[in-house]
């Protein structure tokens, strides 16, 4: 969420936090297999290439805070270093669904446990979608606008497109801005991930305008896509078994 490629001790935690998952989840699927010989390991290893992908990104931003490493360092940008890791989070964020969203499978992958869903009603229906709410309004939000300074503003903005998303489509920020979308494609822009390395009126510039790419229809339409078709209709499943069954 914090503009260009992050806060440098926040994303040293973040590197080692997620390390420390990393490892986990080697030692547990490594522990599984010696186990369960038959166990399949697709998804458990996609689990750790995201993990991996997300610890190097991280490592590479805190590199890159210091200037004498960056003629070591391949030049990302960091509009594709937000957006690599706005799918990782996407990503997360869906394979977390495994453990909080039980769907059957003779039924179908729109229907869903009624009895677990039933006992605390709404409670669950939105402990599930804030998962989604919050992947996909911060992915949109900061892949849009990967400049954009983190304050009241941009988040409450981020929270309110993904809950009117429930219902409406905003999407007019998607293709950019033509009067400074093409400062994403200068040199001093593109190949930086340190906002003190830019002119401060480029940089006040940036803040506001948004990053015209494909990605942003992509990150929207799998977002409504989810919210639309699993939690809206997953909703009023919800309301009509209780109504039948009270």
């Amino acid at each position: 969420m914090i503009p260009y490629c992050g806060d440098q001790l926040i994303n040293t935690v973040l590197c080692c936090w997620t390390f420390a998952i990393l490892v986990d989840h080697i030692v547990a699927t490594t522990r599984k297999k010696m186990k369960y010989p038959s166990l399949d390991l697709f998804w458990p290893i996609q689990d750790i290439l995201v993990d991996i992908i997300i610890v190097v990104l991280l490592l590479y931003d805190v590199l890159a805070h210091n200037h004498w490493m960056l003629q070591y360092l391949p030049n990302i940008g960091f509009a594709n270093y937000k957006l690599i890791l706005a799918v990782c989070l996407i990503f997360s964020y869906l394979r977390a669904l495994r453990y909080l969203f039980p769907v059957s499978r003779d039924l179908g992958p729109m229907l869903v446990n009624i009895t677990l869903l039933t006992r605390k009603d709404l409670f669950i229906w939105f402990r599930l979608w804030s998962l989604c709410l919050i992947s996909g309004a911060l992915s949109i939000q900061f892949v849009v606008y990967p400049a954009q300074t983190v304050d009241i503003y941009a988040i409450g903005r981020a929270f309110v497109r993904a809950l009117v998303g429930l219902f409406l489509t905003e999407y007019a920020d998607m293709e950019g801005d033509a009067a400074c979308s093409s400062l994403y494609q200068t040199t001093e822009v593109a190949h930086t991930c340190n906002a003190s390395s830019l002119n401060p009126y480029v940089l006040a510039r940036l803040e506001q305008c948004p990053h015209g790419s494909w990605i942003n229809y992509f990150l929207l339409i799998q977002y409504l896509l989810i919210t639309r078709l699993v939690y809206y209709t997953l909703m009023f499943a919800i309301f009509g078994y209780c109504l039948v069954f009270s």
